[in-house]
């Protein structure tokens, strides 16, 4: 039923700095960035294929989190796992 994992997100302040850095250090490619409109930093999709498993890296709204962490807030965000029956799982 679960097949693997689809990606990882990790949210961060710059998150093109982020993806370049994975690109440098880590031979890392950018396959993938999204507008998230004006004044905002960009979503970037990384990986070292385009069949994944990738990672998103997605714009940070906090410094740090407040008590509970938040989606968005710096750090890792989420691991989307890739499943045949969505339904069963």
């Amino acid at each position: 039923m679960f097949t693997g994992i689809e990606h990882l997100a990790i949210a961060a302040h710059e998150p093109e700095v982020l993806a370049a850095w994975y690109g440098r250090v880590l031979n890392f490619h950018t396959f993938l960035t999204f507008d998230n409109g004006p004044e905002k930093p960009k979503t970037c999709m990384i990986g070292l294929s385009t069949t994944g498993p990738l990672i998103e890296i997605i714009p940070a709204t906090r410094e740090k989190p407040l008590g509970a962490k938040e989606n968005l807030d710096p750090g890792i965000s989420h691991v989307a796992i890739t499943v045949s029956d969505f339904d069963a799982a």
